[in-house]
């Protein structure tokens, strides 16, 4: 497999991921579609469903409806968010990351010369009157990167929506990625835990467990920077139609801890569609910034968008 960058031609990403209560009582299953001719809202939507998934208009009363949180991008490459801990609530600027299951923020009690770097945004346990003590010990690797801490206990709002006792890392030790990473505060990470390693449930699965949420559902629209007049959005508890055409379909997910699904072929607008040799899996990872595929896909992909190969670029 080759990496490629994302070619200028690249097209706005939205996708939606829906799952079910309990999380873990439940088999999963997801779906890529892409649209064939583009209106002028949306480019590409993919879809991720839950089987035995009980009727969304069961979950709460009408009135509460699906949140929209603005995201801020950075160049393309980050996509952030403003969330609150604790009470009164702590103001932060997070990642909203698919591709982990993990919260963390940087902690006040890092010692000044591990995070002098950062922003002046730490979480001080000692001033949230809803804090619980937890103390385990916690660390989040990364592929270039890590952060070190202990585990805390709190209420975070995001969106409007409040989770009580949610557990994440105040980290105390950071590499130098985050270190040189002014924009963001720390991490929310929308993926799927694993209850079999006794993973704490995600802020989005409490939002499910506790019933905040309209349904069961998260959703991403990922503008492109300067051209496009409307924001990028993390919508909460359903999806946005301002911001797509058309309706979803699903496939299964290939394992019930990820966002995982299998891939057939790639289709651009008014262009025809490329199949691999063999079908690939593709996960859905709301932070990258590389489109990664098989090799005889991405040559073919990158022509017609008009990318060009790093000759230095790793394989995969």
């Amino acid at each position: 497999m080759n990496l490629w960058p994302v070619a200028a031609a690249a097209a706005v990403l939205v996708f939606t991921l829906v799952s079910a209560t309990p999380v873990q009582q439940l088999s999963f299953s997801g779906a890529y579609r892409p649209i064939q001719q583009p209106q002028k809202k949306l480019r590409r939507q993919n879809a991720i469903k839950i089987h035995n998934q009980p009727p969304l208009r069961d979950y709460l009363p009408r009135e509460t409806k699906p949140q929209d949180v603005k995201l801020v991008n950075f160049r393309n490459k980050l996509y952030h968010g403003p969330i609150t801990v604790g009470t009164p609530g702590q103001q932060f600027n997070v990642t909203f990351d698919t591709a982990t299951r993990k919260m963390w923020l940087p902690s006040v009690h890092s010692p000044p010369d591990k995070n002098a770097y950062h922003s002046p945004r730490r979480y001080n346990n000692a001033s949230s009157s809803t804090y619980k003590t937890n103390g385990e010990a916690f660390t989040a690797e990364y592929e270039l990167s890590e952060v070190k801490g202990y585990l805390s206990q709190d209420i975070v709002t995001v969106g409007g929506f409040t989770v009580k006792n949610q557990v994440f890392g105040e980290v105390i030790l950071e590499s130098n990625r985050f270190a040189n990473h002014t924009l963001q505060d720390g991490i929310i990470g929308l993926g799927i835990s694993n209850i079999a390693e006794n993973e704490h449930p995600t802020v989005f699965e409490n939002m499910i467990s506790q019933g905040v949420l309209p349904a069961p559902v998260f959703s991403f629209y990922f503008n492109r920077y300067n051209t496009d007049d409307r924001d990028s959005v993390l919508t909460l508890g359903g999806t946005n139609s301002e911001y797509y055409t058309g309706e979803f379909t699903f496939a299964d997910l290939i394992a019930p801890n990820s966002w995982n699904f299998w891939v057939d072929g790639v289709q651009l607008p008014n262009r025809y569609g490329i199949y691999s040799k063999r079908r690939c899996q593709a996960v859905v990872d709301s932070v990258s910034t590389f489109i990664v595929g098989p090799k005889d896909v991405t040559d073919i992909l990158n022509k017609m968008l008009g990318g060009e190969k790093i000759p230095s670029s790793p394989k995969l």
